[in-house]
């Protein structure tokens, strides 16, 4: 949570690293998810999180279709698999 920006973002347990008790190494795309300078501090807690079984995507540029290079869907498939967690607002970064 970086509660200056009022942003929030969820992380699965896969995706961070803790070298010692009270700090956790997160990766660099929730870094830019909560709007924060890579190595900034952020507050973060453990909690369960509930499964959703539906989202809607939405591109950030319209022209994301004819940029893909290869089939869009499998783009988007194979950039959501780095995810545990979705959090309304977060952005998925792709390199098409």
């Amino acid at each position: 949570k970086n509660k200056q920006r009022k942003r929030l973002s969820h992380v699965g347990v896969l995706e961070f690293t803790a070298p010692q008790d009270g700090v956790a190494v997160f990766p660099e795309w929730m870094f830019l998810n909560l709007k924060l300078d890579v190595g900034g501090k952020v507050e973060f807690c453990l909690r369960p999180v509930p499964k959703v079984t539906y989202v809607v995507l939405q591109p950030v540029l319209a022209s994301f279709g004819q940029n893909v290079k290869g089939d869009p869907r499998l783009a988007l498939t194979d950039a959501l698999q780095k995810f545990t967690c979705l959090t309304m607002g977060d952005s998925v970064l792709m390199n098409i």
